[in-house]
Formats: structure tokens, C-alpha cells, sequence
């Protein structure tokens, strides 16, 4: 290379000259380029970037809290001391309001508090008072009720509102009436609005075949659930009563202990009531049994009365005294009339208020496990309007069976008769919580065909979902038009 560079230096120095120089502007421009870069790294190092030592937290919750360093207070509660600091118990408004002069206590290191809340115990108290010196806890859903108490004795609306929120999320067939219980007890409606949404849509499906826990079940919760528009029937409202039966004698055999899946309540329950000495009195009519009478007022005896086996049921139990029902029978003879000797007249639709049909409505329900299309109807008496209920991926539909036509002299009447319905679907989980619903809401048809009550959203039903279906239906014939 130096050989031809010479070469060319003698005879074309212009050339060598202007080579050289072309070669050392790139080199310059090169170097330029690094310096740019530099200045943009410089840039950046001086810009400040947050980032959080995790383990802070931790060391002032294991120096502080677990080690007592430097404390300035000694707090004994349940036998037990925790010494403690007060600038982070001033977070509870419990002890910001003890240690601000209105108390006693408020110049005192050495503190006693009497709890008389058999909840808090004092492993909460370890979890809560810890929770004041470090920005997370772990919660376990079994130790939730405790936590929840100890949270509201010390007024920490945060940890309350976490806690209930996993109760919330965590509320099943194990948990359901302890969380209703602390919810009513503290004042938490949230948690004690889940609870209640759990049991009404669960109430049969799951207590009918788990008696050991439907006698934990308060009068005064079952009521509510009872006299509540959204109580969800699963197959008929004798099922119903057969639950409050069974609960009934829980009731009033409370000594007796229960096993699951080893109480027959046919065979016990129903022997029970039928050889109860009292002398023919139902017992909802002697001393002991008045305190029920709300409660079994709440079924609605209009639904079970259509059915001649549950009327002979209802006699040998002689829990209702026959005056609840009687009034009943005359109610649908003339409604038969109606449907089979109106049809000359002019009819008039009849008009029933929602708040009416609420309490007098036929309540029916079904549980699906598949979501194949099916078919069902009711066995019982129904004014001759046969009804055959059909669900499928697109919604459920209601159609009169024509199959007993032939055999109903007042067939006729079929077109003056008004049904009134309210139809549900239920999405549930494997915890039998409420994943999605959907209501078609209250209204009238005159049925003369086949026809969609409630139409499914898309995608509602889900593979191996469970689906709960809730109809309320009354049936009423055309009134004559004067």
C-alpha cells in the first residue's frame, strides 16, 4: 500500500492529497457520531428513576413490630402484650382517639383493653396490628370472621373493606351462614347482600340435601328468605314445604344430632308430625307452634293444593290448620267454571298487580347440568291449560300441550285464559355462586300457541355450566265482560 501510495504522490499529488483529506472528514464525522452518542447516555444518567425497596416494609415490620425495637407503648389484650409504637397505631382512629387525651389511657406506656367480642382472637390481633406497620397481610378465607372483627374494633375501614371483598369472593355452602351472621353483627351490607343473593337462589337445591347444616339456619333468617319476591323454587312449592318441615323438627328436636347424609326425612320428619299427641290440633295452632305461623304463612298454599297427593300429605302432617287451605278449593272451582262457561260471553283480560302476583304466583324450577334442549311439564291440576316448558341455547319457551285435549270437557275455554309469568335464568359456578342472570320480567300472554318467554343473551349458557331456571306463573281465566 505504501508503494503505490508513493507512486501516486509523484505523479498525481492532487489525487493522493484530496484522498486523504476525504478519508479524515469520515474519520471526524465518525467520531462526531460517538460524541452524540455520549450525550444522550449523559441524558440519561441524570435523570432520576423511583424504584421501591421492597424489603423496607419488611424491615420495619420484623424490627419494629416482631422485635418491639425502641417501643413506646405496651398494649396487653387476651392475656397476652404487644409492645408497640404509638406514631403507627395512630392509623386506627381507635387508638388515635385513645391516645388524644379524651381516655384515660392516653398519657399511659402500659395499656389493658378489656374485648369482649368472642371473635377476635388473638391470632387476628397479631395479623391486624401488624398489618399497621407494613403495606400488605395475607388473609386466609377460613380466618376471615375474626379478622373482620378484630378490623372493626380497631375502626381500619381499609382492611375492612379487603377482608369483606374476600369473604365476598369466598362465600359457599360452608361459609354462607357464619358470614351472613358476622355481616349483620358488624354492619358489613355488602358481604350481607351476598350472602342472602346465596341462600335465595340455594335454598332448596342444596339445604334439601344437607339437613346437618339447614338447622343452622336462624326464624328470623328464614323468613326473610321466604317473604323475598327473588326466593328461587326448585321443582315445586311443595318442595318447599317439605324443606320447612324437616327444619321445623330440627326446631323442635334440637338435642338430636344430625349427620349428613344419614338423616331420612321421609321416614322420620313425616312419622314425627303424624303422631304428635295433640289431640287433632294442628300445631301451628297450640302454644309451641305459634311462633312458626309467619314463617309457614309465607308458602304459597295456592301452588300446593293443585296436587291431590300433597293435599293428603298436608292432612297427616297437620302442621297448617285446614282452614289456611280450604279457602283454596272453593278459589279454583270457580276459576273452572270460568274457563269452561265464560267462552259465550265477550271476555275480559284479567288484571293482576305485580305486588299480587308476587305472593299468589305458581313457583317452579329446574336444574341443569348439560345445556342440551329438554322438555318438562308439571304434574298437576291447571285449570286444563297443560303447559310444556322447553329450554334450549336460545331461551326457554312455553307451549300448550294438546295431548289431553281430547279428554278436558272444557278445552274450550283455552283461548279466555291468561298466564302470567315471571321467568329466570341462573348461571352458577361450582360453588354455586351466581355467575350471570337474565329475567324476562313481568308480563301477560294469552297462550294460543308456542312461544319464547325469556330469549338468552349470546354465550350465556357456557360448557358444563350449571344452569337454575325459576318460573312464576299464575294462571287465570278471562272475567266476564258486564
Amino acid at each position: 500500500m505504501g508503494v503505490v501510495s508513493s507512486t501516486l504522490n509523484t505523479y498525481c499529488p492532487k489525487v493522493v492529497h484530496n484522498f486523504y483529506s476525504t478519508l479524515a472528514k469520515k474519520r471526524k464525522r465518525s467520531y462526531d457520531c460517538y460524541d452524540d452518542d455520549e450525550v444522550d447516555l449523559e441524558d440519561i444518567l441524570d435523570k432520576p428513576k423511583r424504584t421501591k425497596l421492597t424489603s423496607t416494609s419488611q424491615y420495619i415490620y420484623n424490627t419494629l413490630f416482631l422485635e418491639s425495637r425502641d417501643h413506646d407503648v405496651e398494649v396487653e389484650m387476651l392475656g397476652k402484650v404487644w409492645k408497640l409504637h404509638k406514631v403507627y397505631l395512630l392509623q386506627s382512629p381507635y387508638f388515635a382517639s385513645m391516645f388524644s387525651g379524651s381516655w384515660n389511657e392516653s398519657g399511659k406506656s402500659q395499656i389493658k383493653i378489656d374485648l369482649t367480642d368472642q371473635n377476635i382472637t388473638e391470632d387476628a390481633l397479631e395479623i391486624v396490628l401488624g398489618s399497621l406497620y407494613q403495606d400488605r397481610v395475607t388473609l386466609k378465607p377460613r380466618r376471615c370472621e375474626e379478622i373482620l372483627a378484630t378490623a372493626v374494633m380497631f375502626q381500619l375501614d381499609e382492611l375492612i373493606n379487603k377482608v369483606s371483598r374476600l369473604m365476598i369472593t369466598n362465600t359457599n355452602a360452608l361459609t354462607v351462614l357464619s358470614y351472613y351472621e358476622v355481616a349483620c353483627m358488624y354492619g358489613i351490607q355488602d358481604l350481607k347482600d351476598a350472602a342472602f343473593s346465596w341462600l335465595l337462589l340455594n335454598l332448596i337445591t342444596y339445604y334439601s340435601c344437607n339437613f346437618d347444616r339447614l338447622q343452622k339456619i336462624s326464624l328470623e333468617l328464614m323468613i326473610s328468605l321466604l317473604t323475598h319476591d327473588d326466593l328461587c323454587v326448585v321443582q315445586t312449592e311443595f318442595s318447599l314445604y317439605l324443606l320447612l318441615r324437616s327444619w321445623l323438627f330440627m326446631q323442635i328436636e334440637k338435642d338430636l344430632e344430625f349427620q349428613a347424609n344419614s338423616f331420612d326425612e321421609n321416614a322420620t320428619v313425616h312419622n314425627f308430625f303424624r303422631t304428635l299427641p295433640n289431640d287433632g290440633v294442628a300445631y301451628l295452632d297450640t302454644a309451641d307452634g305459634k311462633q312458626y305461623v309467619e314463617l309457614f304463612r309465607s308458602i304459597h298454599l295456592r301452588d300446593i293444593v293443585l296436587h291431590y297427593e300433597d293435599i293428603e300429605i298436608l292432612k297427616e302432617d297437620n302442621i297448617l290448620p285446614k282452614s289456611w287451605f280450604s279457602s283454596y278449593f272453593e278459589e279454583h272451582w270457580k276459576d273452572l267454571l270460568k274457563v269452561n262457561q265464560i267462552v259465550a260471553r265477550v271476555p275480559r283480560a284479567p288484571d293482576v298487580p305485580e305486588e299480587e302476583f308476587n305472593t299468589t304466583c305458581l313457583r317452579y324450577g329446574r336444574v341443569f347440568t348439560y345445556t342440551k334442549c329438554c322438555s318438562w311439564k308439571w304434574n298437576n291440576f291447571d285449570h286444563g291449560l297443560h303447559l310444556l316448558w322447553t329450554v334450549s341455547q336460545d331461551g326457554i319457551a312455553v307451549g300448550r300441550s294438546y295431548a289431553f285435549d281430547n279428554y278436558m270437557p272444557y278445552r274450550t275455554g283455552y283461548l279466555n285464559t291468561f298466564l302470567f309469568y315471571k321467568v329466570s335464568a341462573y348461571i352458577v359456578n361450582q360453588h354455586r355462586q351466581l355467575v350471570r342472570q337474565v329475567s324476562s320480567g313481568y308480563e301477560k300472554i294469552n297462550l294460543y300457541s308456542h312461544m319464547k318467554l325469556l330469549e338468552f343473551p349470546k354465550a350465556f349458557l357456557k360448557l358444563n355450566s350449571t344452569l337454575v331456571i325459576s318460573v312464576k306463573v299464575l294462571i287465570k281465566p278471562s272475567e266476564p265482560n258486564n
